[in-house]
């Protein structure tokens, strides 16, 4: 009997608690919709927790709430938002499947990130023109050796939205493929569109250098696929693609030469360059030991013949101790300013042949360059040993002696050497000696 006394009670109270309970859910949702237009996410976490704990199979909350756990990087978190939001959806959907891709990219192992392109890849075969998971792929790609996997994406984004950066990218990655109908295609877009824009007018001078390249370019690659690949064909191809300014594919293709041949001097020397033209001289000097930050600053290349020089000369140094070919190396580097490597050269000619003036007069000036004037003052009295008429030993050491106030000393050196021949500008350095001394002239 009393069951029946409560019941119309129970449905009194629900009727009056429903509105309560109603306005409730709709304040939060308010709050929720504030904190997203202000961009707070905090705000928005909070309010979602709140609002999960009397429903947590609310699939749009969870969805907000595994986006924001997502840009935090909240892996386990964000895993167990998934997992509830799959449990509260008949099927999983595109975006249910990109998210999952994300989380699995957040790992930093290449297992996850395989998983991560499997999601993604799901995502697309349920919404095909999906452009946030197309742009994920293309991303992923370029990280690898498939540019053909690579361009498959970026051409969906062109076809798809088409901003002057993929048009771009797209352009930049055809020439890897030389795909020159791309190339021209992409270009012509970028001019039509989006002219005025800074990096389409950077772009137009790459491309038309592409263009007159393209030629040797292909003749190259031509030679690649019929004899295979070697270090000096793909130092050719990369010193194309250091003209035209792409230097990404530059440092591409003398990286690969450097690995096919990593014992040759020449071959890092050039890797060494292309690098600092790419900007990443520090990386060439800790990673090869080689200072070319000069090339960077500037854009130099080294003079015209100096590496057929540098490989002649490594070339003769193949199992053979040559110190003249030591020593002519390192000539050839103190002419790009490379004095720490012309030492170590024309220390090992001097090991192989002590009586080779040539390398002493390298270590001579080397020393002298660093002011180390005990070892080049050394260096020199060498050479006058060997050769007791070198001119140039002569007037160096009578200068480094002038130099460092042993007037005596320059004195007797100028007079030897312009008593071997007439020349003004040691005459006047000869009387300038004197006049410091203020001793009469003989």
């Amino acid at each position: 009997m009393r069951s029946f006394v409560l019941a119309p009670a129970l449905l009194l109270l629900s009727f009056i608690l429903l509105p309560a309970v109603s306005a409730t859910a709709e304040d939060a949702y308010s709050r929720l919709a504030k904190a997203q237009a202000a961009g707070d996410q905090d705000a928005v976490r909070e309010i979602c927790l709140q609002m999960l704990k009397v429903n947590q199979e609310d699939a749009k909350l969870l969805r907000i709430l595994a986006k924001i756990q997502l840009q935090s990087a909240e892996v386990a978190r964000c895993r167990t938002t998934l997992g509830l939001l799959e449990a509260a959806i008949d099927h999983p959907d595109a975006e249910l499947l990109e998210m999952q891709g994300d989380l699995e990219g957040l790992e930093d192992n290449p297992a996850a990130r395989k998983e991560a392109v499997s999601y993604w890849k799901r995502a697309l075969k349920l919404q095909p023109g999906r452009i946030s998971a197309i742009d994920k792929l293309a991303h992923y790609y370029q990280l690898l050796p498939d540019p053909a996997e690579e361009a498959v994406y970026l051409e969906q984004l062109v076809t798809l939205r088409g901003h002057p950066e993929e048009l771009l990218r797209l352009a930049r990655h055809s020439v890897r493929l030389r795909d020159w109908n791309t190339v021209i295609s992409c270009t012509a877009r970028m001019q039509e569109k989006f002219a005025n824009l800074k990096q389409v007018k950077s772009w137009q001078p790459v491309y038309d250098r592409l263009m007159r390249h393209s030629l040797a370019l292909n003749r190259i690659d031509n030679r690649i696929e019929t004899a295979g690949k070697s270090a000096e064909l793909l130092l050719q191809r990369a010193w194309l693609f250091d003209k035209t300014g792409l230097h990404d594919l530059a440092v591409n293709d003398a990286e690969q030469a450097y690995r096919l041949n990593s014992s040759s001097f020449a071959v890092k020397y050039q890797l060494a360059v292309l690098l600092a033209h790419a900007g990443l001289a520090v990386e060439a000097s800790q990673r090869l030991a080689i200072e070319v930050s000069a090339y960077a600053r500037r854009h130099l290349h080294p003079p015209a013949d100096f590496f057929a020089k540098l490989m002649e000369t490594e070339s003769r140094l193949q199992g053979r101790a040559d110190a003249l070919a030591h020593a002519e190396r390192a000539q050839l580097l103190l002419t790009v300013q490379q004095e720490e490597l012309a030492l170590d050269d024309a220390a090992a000619a001097v090991a192989i042949d002590p009586e080779l003036v040539q390398a002493h007069l390298i270590l001579a000036r080397v020393f002298a360059s660093r002011s180390i004037t005990k070892a080049a003052k050394s260096a020199y009295r060498r050479i006058l040993q060997l050769d007791a008429n070198h001119l140039s030993a002569l007037e160096e050491l009578a200068k480094l002696h002038m130099q460092l106030g042993d007037y005596k000393d320059a004195i007797a050196l100028f007079r030897r050497r312009l008593d071997l021949g007439p020349n003004k500008y040691l005459q006047k350095a000869y009387e300038q000696c004197f006049a410091s001394l203020q001793l009469p002239k003989p």
